[in-house]
This record gives structure tokens, sequence and C-alpha cells, in this order.
């Protein structure tokens, strides 16, 4: 590395005016003559990347210094409130600009056009590729910084803990830690090295959206240290993110951004994070309790840490001034240390189409690596691709935009491939695609008889009209009565189905909704499904009939629309109905091959509200009836955690579980049908085969999303996911760290060795397990080796085995390759409270290495000399990797 004159990078900070040249930060126009007396910061250049560590955390506390003593105490407290919307506010006489933020977990947001839509991170997860993960922080932080923003609230790291959780498919931690642990630092640190913050978020246990603003979590302090708090001490001791974003939900009391133990004795002084914490918005309930608690700065708006609330509380001593100062200080501290000293905006944001393909060839891989291929009887996939192929599509979720979850990590991509266009694309030249409409729930599809009438109201006026579809968006020129939306509205009309058989009935409204069929009521939501006080989507509700084939049917919809819903970030206002056959409507036995896809999307979960794991919409029999008329059926199932599969994964031929595959996602999906990609993703989380087989379900409140459930008490422990499957014994229907391909392999002996220094040092490798991977296929292929250590004789309670290490290892056909996967400390050790910090007991311990969790191919032992304490501040819960001052 290029020696720094010390002196010189002093004077450049520190006394420099001369205007620094544009950056790669600069993404919003020139800046503006400024008077002298703005000029403290200008000239300054980011100092984040072009020092040592000691070097770049020292200049930029000297900047920081300097900024701070010149507020005025009025300016320190109006500085700690955001903008109102998403932004860290300017202060013009002191050269601080706005800092513009996206929420953007898997996608840029708030532009115009929005960013590419980046696969869930529970895709991410499911790739298990540290280089992929780099990767991806790189494209994501490249899109922000090309469209206008310095600031990406993300990546969300929260770990995989019920099948319930709502905003699971955000996530890229999975149900382990380690795995979290791993990757999130990547993603930073790609993000980071683009001229971007990174937000980490949710900070901590916002695993499950019911009753988020107002729920308590329940925690043991060890499992909290051991499990939950992983992923974040990683990203903060390794990925060092500029900020960290705490949760709605309280934790053993506080409320997250009120909780002291948390994020000052925790985050600042034991892991010694520099950056500053942000409330999620409107977070905080208690400005004095925030200020103390550890919070920087109180989002959107300051609503409660600010010059009304707090300046008298200064005062009287109750917070010391030197609070706000350390809040403000870390704020401009990371502003100095990615040179936005020097940035200025405009609404000149663009992004070439040369750059936007580039971020959607990185969804395209994120989509291909962590797509997992869960079954695959009888080598039914590939499909063949060296011949024309008659095929078969059903499901609407194939047909749409790539589904995703709800909130603010949804992205409405500009441009995507869906699944049955992926498909058509890979396909053999010559191949016929069909989509079976007819046994696809779509609000877009014609009815068989006529349409519907339809009678609306609204504040006294009354309206009849001939409906074609129902499928009403008010926002959007649905209503009868302009832009105001109707209050009421009743629809007749008839149907005529070709089969006999049941038939599924599906509406989505933003109220309460009844449907009848021949005066039979088959759908009646109450009041409405719409979640209220968070941010609400539009949860569909349906029901179930046998109709006769040719026989025509009076259908009835009575609906009220729910007053004082504003469908914010892709809240749907209006009516939408539809109905499908959920037997075959036409010889699926002609075709070569099915293609169900299924699952879930924005209707049914996302931020706010938590999910089924029952699949809505009668997919379980829809399922069951296609494989009993074609065995080579093969599910691609989009949902961002596991759904119930025992009514039918023994009858179809393959599963493919691609989760929310973002933009790109239909492509690889055609391309790993047809053989063009060989899967390699491997599950990230358990799926269960019953939902009372997950360990958390005794702790989980019900009925899901009622705001009556005031605590959640996380009293599985330490026995989440894998860990109490095993500890309980229950098969589950996946696997952690299961995932097939197309190649096959076997792995050799396993050899534990002891690392290259004789004593256990808190950072340095302990030990490497070594082993051979051989691919015994005919075809290249990726394997996922994954290393696993328990405790033979632990004097306290630890889960039997848990993942430490793993290695992603490309092998041709025949090859076989040597795999050593280091082994530091932490690997050892479990946290201790009687000390407060990491202890590795002396003695003897199993180290397991195999393909997935339930399919461990050899063990070795190993055993530890003596008893250790490592420090809480310096050990890392991974290996640690080259940082960016040693390349």
């Amino acid at each position: 590395m290029k020696k720094l004159n010390l002196a010189a990078c002093l004077t450049a900070a520190l006394t420099s005016t001369v205007a620094a040249p544009v950056s790669a930060q600069q993404t919003r126009g020139a800046a503006p003559a400024l008077h002298p007396a703005q000029r403290s910061l200008q000239g300054i250049p980011a100092v984040r990347g072009h020092a040592p560590d000691f070097l770049q955390d020292w200049l930029a506390d000297q900047i920081a210094d300097r900024i701070v003593r010149k507020m005025t105490l009025q300016e320190k407290l109006d500085y700690i409130g955001g903008t109102g919307a998403w932004d860290i506010k300017p202060l013009t006489r002191l050269g601080l600009p706005q800092i513009y933020a996206t929420d953007a977990s898997l996608g840029v947001r708030l532009s115009s056009p929005a960013g590419v839509s980046y696969p869930a991170g529970q895709a991410l997860a499911s790739s298990w590729d540290t280089h992929l993960a780099k990767q991806f922080g790189s494209s994501i932080g490249r899109d922000a910084r090309q469209l206008g923003f310095q600031n990406i609230l993300g990546p969300g790291v929260n770990m995989y803990r019920t099948p319930y959780a709502g905003r699971a498919f955000e996530y890229m931690s999975g149900e382990d830690p380690y795995l979290g642990a791993a990757l999130v630092p990547q993603v930073i640190d790609g993000i980071q090295d683009q001229g971007v913050w990174a937000t980490l978020k949710h900070l901590v246990a916002n695993d499950e959206e019911n009753n988020r603003l107002a729920v308590n979590i329940s925690v043991d302090e060890r499992t909290l240290r051991e499990l939950y708090l992983v992923p974040f001490e990683s990203a903060v001791k390794a990925g060092k993110p500029a900020n960290i974003m705490c949760a709605f939900n309280g934790v053993n009391g506080p409320l997250a951004c009120e909780n002291a133990h948390l994020n000052n004795e925790i985050v600042k002084q034991q892991w010694g994070f520099k950056g500053f914490i942000e409330s999620d918005y409107n977070a905080l309930q208690d400005g004095t309790k925030g200020a103390l608690g550890g919070t920087d700065l109180d989002m959107p708006n300051g609503q409660f840490m600010n010059a009304t609330t707090l300046q008298p509380l200064i005062a009287n001593g109750t917070i010391p001034q030197s609070v706000i100062d350390d809040k403000v200080r870390r704020i401009v501290r990371q502003i100095a240390l990615f040179g936005f000293t020097d940035n200025t905006v405009s609404t000149d944001n663009t992004q070439t189409p040369e750059q936007r393909a580039q971020s959607q060839a990185m969804a395209r891989d994120i989509a291909r690596e962590g797509t997992v291929l869960l079954k695959n009887d009888h080598n039914n996939l590939p499909l063949a691709s060296d011949h024309p192929l008659k095929v078969a599509v059903i499901g609407y979720r194939s047909v749409t935009a790539p589904p995703s979850g709800f909130g603010s990590a949804n992205i409405n991509p500009n441009e995507y491939v869906n699944d049955i266009d992926g498909i058509r694309a890979a396909a053999p030249q010559g191949s016929q695609v069909d989509y079976i409409d007819r046994m696809s729930l779509d609000p877009g599809l014609t009815p068989s008889v006529g349409g519907f009438t339809g009678a609306y109201s609204s504040n006294g006026q009354t309206v009849t009209r001939d409906d074609r579809l129902i499928n009403l968006d008010w926002n959007n020129g649905g209503s009868p009565f302009g832009s105001a939306m109707p209050d009421a509205a009743v629809w007749s009309g008839k149907i005529t189905p070709t089969t006999t058989g049941d038939h599924v009935f599906k509406v989505r409204a933003d109220g309460a909704v009844r449907v009848q069929i021949n005066g039979q009521e088959i759908v009646n939501n109450g009041a409405g499904t719409v979640i209220t006080p968070s941010i609400p989507p539009t949860i569909p509700s349906y029901g179930t009939i046998r109709l006769q084939a040719g026989q025509t049917y009076d259908v009835s919809i009575q609906y009220e629309r729910k007053p004082n819903y504003f469908g914010t970030l892709g809240g749907f206002q209006g009516v939408q109905f539809s109905w499908a056959s959920l037997v075959p409507t036409t010889d699926l036995g002609q075709y070569d091959a099915v293609v169900v896809v299924g699952g879930l999307g924005s209707e049914y979960e996302g931020e706010g509200f938590d999910r089924p794991f029952i699949l809505p919409e009668a997919q379980d029999e829809l399922i069951a009836n296609v494989a009993a008329a074609n065995p080579r059926t093969t599910v691609v199932m989009h949902a961002g955690g596991g759904v119930s599969m025992r009514a039918w994964v023994d009858k179809v031929a393959s599963v493919l579980y691609p989760w929310y595959a973002g933009e790109e996602g239909g492509a690889a999906i055609g391309e790993i049908l047809f053989g063009k990609v060989n899967p390699s993703g491997k599950l990230p989380i358990t799926i269960e085969r019953d939902e009372k087989d997950n360990p958390t379900y005794a702790n989980y409140p019900f009925p899901q999303n009622s705001t009556a459930n005031k605590e959640i008490v996380y009293s599985e422990g330490l026995l989440n996911g894998y860990r109490g499957f095993e500890a309980k014994g229950i098969t589950p229907e996946f696997a952690f760290g299961h995932g097939l391909s197309y190649s096959s392999f076997t792995y050799g002996a396993v050899h534990v060795t002891f690392g290259n220094v004789p004593y256990l040092d808190d950072r340095q490798i302990v030990a490497r397990a070594q082993f051979t991977i051989t691919n015994t296929s005919q075809r290249e292929g990726t394997e996922v080796a994954q290393v696993y250590v328990g405790e033979d004789a632990p004097p306290v309670s630890r889960p039997k085995k848990e993942l430490k290490g793993f290695a992603r290892v490309t092998l041709k056909p025949g090859e076989t390759r040597q795999v050593a996967v280091p082994l530091n400390a932490r690997a050892f050790a479990w946290f201790d409270t009687s000390v407060n910090t990491w202890r590795i007991d002396r003695g003897s311990y199993t180290v397991s290495v195999g393909g997935a969790s339930d399919a461990i191919a050899g063990t070795a032992s190993i055993t530890l000399p003596r008893d250790q304490l490592l420090s809480v501040k310096d050990s890392l819960p991974v290996v640690e990797s080259t940082r960016r001052n040693e390349r």
C-alpha cells in the first residue's frame, strides 16, 4: 500500500479551502458559490478508503469536532431531527448539505424512475456467497449514487424466527446468525465503497410484524447475544456501517430506540460503533428516553427530540449537553468520512441504460444463485433442451410483474421478465408454452358471461353502470364519481364454468366485502382486512364452491369501503374480483411438463402485517389436482419464507424455490428449468411440515395481526430453527442448508487441524476443517459445504451443533478439490452472562461437515486445551477477511 504523508493529510483536511474535484459522491449537480463563512468544510475530500483505518478515524474525528464546536445549541437540537421525509437536514451556514436517503433494502425507491428491483434478501442468503453479497452491495450502492442518494436505508438483517414473519423476505440472515454475519459486512462494504451510506436495520428482534409498534420482545441476554445480535455485531465490527436503524418494538421492556443497554452499552461502547443510530420512522415515543437511550437522529421529523422537549432538560442537567454533542458529532463524522461536505443537490439524477443493464445483470445473478431446488424426483429437471417441448404454465403470478413482499422494500419495476416470458425465452426453439388462464386467478380476465352491473353510492349519490371486469382502483380512474371514492357498491353478474369441480373465488377490497354464488355466501371478510394503525396493505379474501360445467350461476358482490384508509407503499384502494377452476380445464396429460407458479406476494406478506403459512387461494388443492393430471409437474414457489407443502409435495416431481426473484427473476427461472443454469442455492431457513413443528410456535401471539398482543416471549431460547428441530427430534419438510443440484457430490474424510498459533486469539484462526469434495456427475456444478461445531460435554445448555463456516466450491465433472474452512475462537464460544463476555470451555468438540444440516457427510474431533474468555469488543463472529486497507 502507498505510504501516506501524515502532515499532508492533516493539512488537506484541516486547512484546505480549495474546492475538491468532483467525486463519485457528487450526484446532484454543481456546487453553488459559498460565502466564506460556509467554507468550514469545503475542500475536504472524502477520507474513507484513502488512508489506514486509524488515520481515517482520526481525521473524521477532527473534522467533526471542528464543525460541532461552531454550532449553536439550537442548531444542534434542530440537527438531530429529520427533514420530515427521509433526509438529514442541511446546515448551510457551516457547509453541511442535505443528505438524501432512499428506503432501498432491495432496490432504490423514491426516484423516478425507480432503481432495479433485486431479489429478496432470503435469495441472497440462499446463495451462501460472500463475493456475490459484496457485488450486490456495490450494485445497489451504485444505483443509489447514480439516482441521487447518499444514504440507503438497508440492508435488513433480522433473523428468521417464525414462518409468519411478514417482513422476512427483506432480511438476509436466514435463521442462522453465522450466515448473516458472513454476508452482511460484505453487502455494507459494497454499498459504502460506492460512496453511499449503509443503514443497518432493524436493531433488534424485529422478527415479526405483529403489533410491531407496541409489542415487547422478552428474550434472555444469552440468546440475544448468541443469535439475534450476531449479524448486527459482525456488521458493526467488520462492515462499519455509517448508520444503524433501531426497531419499533420493545426489547426486554424499553423500546429499542429508547434502550440504553442495546444502543449505548452494547453497540457504542462494547462494539465500538462510531456511526449514528436513527429511529425507525416514528419509533420514538419519548424524547428524553430516546436521547438518553442512544438514538442520535429522531426520524422523520424530530417529533420527540427537539429544542422544545430537550432544551429545558439540558438546562436543568437531566440531559448533559455532551450527550447532544455526541449525537451531532456522530452524524457529521460520517459526512466528513464520506466527503459529503462537497456534495450539493439538484434534481438532475439519471441512470443510463448501460448502467441499468449492469444492475439488471446483477439482479439476474442473485436470482440464479439464490434459487433453491428443493425436490427433483427422477431427474425431472432440467427439462430437455435439445428438442421442442409442449409446456403448460398455471398461476397468475407467472404473468404479472415478479411478485415481492409489501412495504418499503417493494419496488414496482419499470422493466421486468416475468416467469412465463423467462420460460418461453429459455425453451428450445419451436416449443409451445401455454398459459392455462382459466386455472389462474386474474381480475383482468373477462367473465364467461356478459360482465357485471354495479350500483355505486357516495355521499348520498347513486350511480349504476356496467362493468366488464371488477378490477377497479379508486386512485386510478376506477371510481364512477371521478376523484371521489365510492362509499359502497353492489355488483351482480353471471358466470358459466367449463369444468365440474371446485372453483375458487377471490376478492381484494379496501373494506368489507361479501360474495354470494346463487345466494350461497362463500366470502365474508367481516369489517374488512385492512390493518391499522401500521403501514396497511389490502389482504384478499377467498372461498371455494363446487360448480357444474355448463351451468350458469348468479354472482353477487357487496362492498363497503373502510374509511380513513390510505394505500401507502402500494396498499390497494379499490375492489378486484377473480375466479378460477381448481380442476384442470384442459387435458394436462398432453404436455411434456407442467409448471405451477404459486406462493404469496405483496397481497399476503410484507411490512406491517404477518403472513400465512398455509398457501392462500386453495393452492394446495390446485397443485394436487394438477399433479394428478400430469406427474411431470414442477412447482415454482414465490414466498419470503417457508410455506406448507405437505398436501402436495409428495405428488409433484420437482419444487423450485426462487423466493421473490426480482425483475430478472423470470429469466433465471427459465434458465434453471431448462438447464442453462445449474442450481446451487441452499436454504437459509428450515421449512417445517406443520407450523406447530416450529420451535417458536408456542410463543407466537394469536390471532395473527391482532393489536391486543403486547408481549412475545422467546422462550425457545437458543433452539431457533434447525437447532430446535434437532433438539426435539422433529423431521422438517426441508432442512436448513438443503438444496439440490443437477450435479452430484461426495465428501472425503474430515480432518481438523489447529491454526497457525498455539493459543486462542480473539481474531486469529483456531482450527481448520479439511476435507475433499468430488463432483461425481457429468456436469460442472457448485456445492456449498457447511461446517458445524458442537461441544461434546458443555457445562451449560448448548445446541447440538451450530453453523460456524462454509465454502462454495465449483467443480468440473470428475474433479476433486481439497477444501479448508477456517474456524476462529468464536466458533467454539458461548456468551457467559455472569462475566458479560464470550467463554471457551476446554474439552472436546465435534466438527461436522456436509451439504445440509441433516446431511452430514463426516465428522472429526478437536480438543481445546484450556478455558478462555474472549474480548466482547475485539472478538469477531466470523473469520476476519481481508479488509480494504490490506488490499
